[in-house]
């Protein structure tokens, strides 16, 4: 007879940005499970990868999750002739993860997926400026295989989702408000089977995190030049256009910390070259895997689109989300998003006024007033009473599964 075992299955290279992430669920999981393979399904791809470049590091994860990155299908097969997988799905459906998908659709694993991190989600459909075979080659590859990969697990060709927990009510919402998406969920005809309501990640960390809350910093989370989905879409950033972003930014730095009398701290994003990062920002601290510590001392939190922000909302944090015309619309969209459906105050780093940082300051205290609106709705969407979304998710993975 087969043993069960909980997995968490990715598909990437870089794995310590994952593991900084999601530390806080593995540390809840390891605590409630016997032992837990972290399986890395990098080489089941249309072509041969080269190796992975990050090799786990044992002391980033507990002791009892065991790393395991199998080079073909079939040592993948023989690692799973004694065991059976109830798998946390946290890779995606873009053209790359399509053969994954219909390999692992024979291998009979049980998948569930967690998407508890409460921030914004919008689709992304390219930067203006690119050709009409660019836009469709984009979305065909972070759209339209998508919905192909949704169709293939509902007619049995690719693998559903058990249960995919949520933290964001619109989802819940958009079914209950919409007759055919309401008889397809009662059908079971979506990728997920069934949703279940959690408070979020963002929530789970503030309500157990003990460290003293303080306004010591003016704090910027970074946004990375060379992110995925911008080279993907064909941005090009020159010498010139990188250089006129990091004078902007040092220039707005600059002028905060003179005016309010604050040290500034840079926060990488954890796959940022941070030697490279501190070249850009030469007169301030640049730190990485430590956003969520200097967001609790922060004073006012500055950000152009980072899903990081979520624990300045909860913590109730002035904030300003900045959009540029050196940015393609990759940062702009994401800007413009949290700037209307949270009321963030927005900046364009083009043209300001720095002789009204003051005003600057008071409007984004007056905007903290609208944050409880969204956090009722994406960070704490099943209420104070229903606990923990951490807790909610473990029992039900036992219940269910085990």
């Amino acid at each position: 007879m087969k043993k069960k075992y909980l997995a968490w299955m990715v598909n990437g290279k870089e794995i310590l940005p994952n593991i900084k992430a999601h530390d806080f669920i593995f540390k809840k999981l390891s605590d409630k499970f016997d032992k837990i393979y972290y399986i890395n399904i990098f080489n089941l791809n249309f072509f041969k990868n080269s190796k992975s470049e990050k090799i786990i590091i044992k002391e980033k994860i507990p002791h009892n999750i065991i790393y395991y990155e199998p080079k073909s299908l079939i040592e993948f097969k023989n690692f799973l002739k004694d065991k059976e997988l109830i798998a946390i799905c946290n890779f995606g459906k873009d053209l790359e993860d399509l053969k994954k998908h219909l390999i692992l659709n024979f291998l009979k694993i049980k998948f569930i997926q967690i998407s508890n991190i409460g921030n914004i989600q919008w689709s992304y459909h390219g930067h203006d400026k690119q050709s009409f075979i660019k836009k469709f080659y984009f979305r065909a590859i972070k759209i339209y295989t998508q919905k192909f990969i949704n169709l293939l697990s509902i007619i049995g060709l690719a693998p559903r989702i058990q249960i995919r927990f949520v933290s964001n009510l619109d989802n819940i919402n958009a079914i209950n408000k919409n007759k055919f998406k309401k008889l397809m969920y009662r059908l079971k005809l979506f990728y997920a089977k069934e949703l279940i309501v959690v408070n979020s990640r963002a929530y789970d960390i503030s309500k157990e995190n003990k460290s003293d809350i303080s306004e010591d910093f003016i704090v910027l989370l970074d946004y990375d030049l060379d992110h995925p989905d911008d080279l993907l879409s064909g941005a090009k950033y020159t010498k010139k256009i990188i250089n006129d972003h990091y004078n902007q930014l040092n220039n707005l730095l600059e002028n905060f910390s003179n005016k309010i009398k604050k040290k500034v701290v840079i926060a990488a994003h954890p796959r940022s070259n941070i030697s490279v990062k501190k070249k850009y920002f030469p007169n301030y601290d640049v730190v990485q895997f430590k956003t969520l510590d200097y967001i609790r001392k922060a004073f006012i939190v500055i950000f152009f689109d980072s899903s990081a922000i979520i624990d300045a909302i909860i913590l109730k944090k002035r904030a300003v989300t900045l959009c540029t015309s050196n940015l393609v619309r990759l940062a702009r969209d994401g800007s413009n998003k949290y700037s209307s459906n949270i009321g963030i105050f927005q900046l364009n780093l083009d043209n300001i006024d720095y002789s009204k940082i003051d005003n600057i300051i008071h409007e984004t205290e007056k905007r903290i007033y609208f944050y409880d609106k969204y956090i009722n709705k994406h960070i704490l969407p099943a209420g104070e009473e229903s606990g923990t979304g951490y807790s909610k998710i473990i029992n039900t993975i036992k219940e269910r599964f085990f």
